[in-house]
């Protein structure tokens, strides 16, 4: 394994009456299997991009890799400045604009479906029959809108992007519509370490839609506490119920027509709740899975204005 020494004797530091600085550092590497490979042991030192000491501006512009002895040790020379000092010459950087992405996600959305079905118990020498509900899960695709921005972000603490983690499946308002922010893919400029170019990317869900049928009809529960205008499931062999959750409806209704039927809020999730008597259908509820935190996209580092 590679390792490598700092010559302190050998490091030199300049400043001149305008604040300009330079510096010099000299590390001895050994076990490198050639000069790349002691400019990388040479770039895993924690403070290799900036002069100990110096001002907060004072970087590293060029590394010199040199073999000795038959390339058995390797003397890597950093310069540093604040001012580009030892830069050599340089095309001029082109302006970086932040761009815009979309595309589309396939996935599957699972919602509860019950029926009924008989069940036979036996005690002794009698059989039992009675018809219950029994549930299984109706799978539905959907394409999800998916939405990405490219920045150009410039720091000297990368602790700055831990935010992102922190946003991490959040639900974002952007334009007046809700995006579940899903994560970023973060890359170190290799030309200059305080450069990182990050993609962040939103997911868009507008919920779930059920064509129903009369062989496949539609339960969507309600928010209130139950009422005798409630609609409920008939145990009907042969016929099953899909079942979704709506905020802002009062009322459980049954869908029975051939008709589309909003089952799941965007973001959420529908289970099932068994009820107090026997015969009652399982309750459709609905359980949100995400926090809001509508102008948390603002604090995203290197962020523009949407």
């Amino acid at each position: 394994m590679a390792s490598i020494a700092e010559l302190i004797d050998s490091r030199q530091y300049t400043i001149d009456r305008n604040g300009k600085e330079a510096g010099t550092r000299v590390f001895r590497v050994l076990e490198a299997q050639n000069e790349v490979g002691a400019k990388d042991e040479f770039r895993r030192l924690t403070d290799f991009d900036k002069f100990p000491g110096a001002s907060a501006g004072c970087f590293l512009d060029s590394v010199n890799v040199e073999g000795k002895n038959g390339n058995t040790v390797f003397i890597v020379t950093a310069n540093y400045s604040s001012f580009g000092g030892f830069l050599g010459p340089q095309q001029p950087e082109e302006a970086f604009n932040p761009f815009f992405g979309w595309g589309y996600k396939k996935v599957t959305v699972t919602l509860p479906l019950i029926y009924a079905q008989d069940v036979t118990t036996n005690s002794g020498e009698v059989s039992v029959t009675k018809t219950v509900w029994a549930a299984k899960s109706f799978s539905v695709s959907e394409n999800r809108l998916i939405r990405s921005l490219k920045v150009r972000y410039q720091t000297d603490n990368s602790n700055t992007l831990d935010v992102i983690a922190e946003q991490d499946r959040k639900l974002h308002m952007i334009r007046g519509k809700q995006y579940l922010f899903t994560g970023a893919d973060v890359q170190q400029d290799l030309k200059d370490p305080r450069v990182f170019l990050i993609t962040y990317n939103w997911e868009q869900d507008n919920g779930t839609k059920v064509l129903t049928s009369p062989k496949v009809r539609g339960f969507v529960g309600g928010m209130g506490l139950g009422t005798t205008l409630d609609e409920k499931p008939e145990k009907i062999k042969g016929v099953g119920y899909i079942c979704g959750a709506v905020y802002g409806q009062v009322l459980d209704l049954v869908y029975n027509a051939a008709t589309p039927v909003m089952m799941r809020m965007p973001y959420f999730q529908i289970d099932l709740v068994a009820q107090a008597t026997e015969d009652g259908a399982p309750k459709p509820v609905p359980i949100r899975l995400y926090d809001e935190d509508d102008d948390g996209w603002q604090q995203l580092p290197g962020m523009i204005p949407l």
